[in-house]
């Protein structure tokens, strides 16, 4: 894990979440350490802890499981619909809780986050109490992606709730709960730049700091095929699209890896295509982030070459945009919400989480980098 700086803020945060039982909103601006936090805790802890995200893309940052999946929710779930588990064993599972941990909250709806609290009232280590005693933690930044309200909808959120972001659940109106926000940005260190992002998110910035930024537009710029840039599109179809014409301008053959698909999974969880087709030279984005440290996910860098390791796995060579040479291995698999709850807070594995019913495992942990689709829901950094 890379060094962290463990600042005042970071510290009351990893205190309440491992010595105390308290519940706590996390929050803070992009690149102020909240996934820092998260997988430092998640390596450290103690506790019977389970990792939630509202997405899969989301759930893969974080090495967790959707709520739907880990909950074995159907996708129009219901408070009202939940109702007492028959299978002993899974209530086990549940009454050994001690903490979810739940990531990109500002996704989560109110109507999703009052299922997992009547879910947890049934089968939590407390029946009959909030969330079932367990200790929940929710982070994100309230700023980023709103939770996703179809027409359908829509009147429940205009007469039941008074908004669709989780802060409105009802489960929530009389929990004691305990507020943090990390302050200090590691991943910019211009201040006049940190002060024209704080401008946009605010919704205050002025025609001067806009001009700012202007000054470093370059309508008939050219990127470099020997430097890092990468080119944001709307759609993943027009970056799928621009990234193959990117590969055919490359010399030499293509070299492919498949992914295994499961069960029914929707594209749209997928965090990169099932295959995988790459050449020497071809720019890459990194997916996960890496146990010692060498790269996170959104890091960029270039095909080296092919090869393959002692148990006869895919690895790739690559440059990386901070100047390391590294040997690209390990998979990432990705659960599609299903019925099973299997594994969650056994004892002697206290940080394992469920799996679901349909999963797409690929053996790289990376996707073509030379464009990308800018994120209706948060998949990864821009740095």
């Amino acid at each position: 894990m890379p060094d962290i700086d463990f600042n005042p803020q970071f510290l009351r945060a990893l205190e309440l979440m491992e010595n105390s039982r308290r519940h706590a909103f996390i929050t803070g601006r992009a690149g102020t350490g909240k996934s820092t936090l998260l997988d430092y805790f998640r390596h450290h802890t103690g506790k019977r802890a389970v990792f939630l995200a509202p997405t899969g893309v989301a759930a893969v940052n974080i090495q967790g499981q959707t709520i739907h999946s880990f909950f074995g929710f159907k996708p129009d779930i219901t408070p009202s619909a939940i109702k007492k588990l028959r299978d002993k064993e899974k209530v086990k599972l549940f009454q050994k809780l001690e903490t979810i941990v739940i990531d990109e909250v500002s996704m989560v709806r109110a109507d999703l986050l009052d299922c997992v609290d009547t879910h947890l009232r049934l089968h939590g280590p407390q029946e009959g109490h909030s969330f079932g005693g367990v200790q929940m933690i929710f982070i994100g930044d309230l700023y980023q992606l709103p939770p996703v309200v179809t027409s359908r909808d829509r009147e429940l959120f205009k007469t039941y709730y008074r908004s669709p972001y989780f802060f409105s659940a009802r489960s929530l109106e009389n929990l004691d709960m305990e507020f943090i926000e990390l302050e200090k940005i590691y991943r910019q260190t211009d201040d006049v730049f940190i002060g024209i992002l704080n401008a946009i998110r605010n919704r205050s910035v002025t025609d001067e700091e806009l001009a700012l930024l202007n000054e470093r537009c370059i309508p008939d710029f050219a990127a470099s095929s020997r430097e890092f840039f990468i080119h944001m599109t709307s759609t993943n179809d027009l970056a799928d699209r621009i990234n193959d014409e990117h590969l055919k301008k490359l010399r030499g053959k293509i070299w492919t890896s498949q992914g295994i698909v499961e069960g029914d999974f929707g594209r749209e969880h997928l965090p990169t295509s099932p295959e995988l087709k790459l050449k020497k030279g071809a720019q890459i984005m990194l997916l996960n982030n890496d146990t010692y440290g060498r790269w996170i996910n959104g890091t960029i860098g270039r095909v080296k070459g092919f090869s393959e390791n002692e148990d006869g796995e895919d690895v790739i060579l690559a440059t990386l945009d901070n100047g390391l040479l590294a040997e690209i291995g390990g998979a990432v698999t990705l659960h599609q919400p299903g019925r099973s709850c299997a594994e969650a807070a056994r004892p002697e594995t206290p940080h394992s989480h469920g799996l679901g019913s349909s999963k797409v495992s690929h053996p790289l942990p990376i996707r073509p980098g030379g464009t990308r689709a800018s994120p209706r829901r948060k998949g990864a950094p821009h740095t």
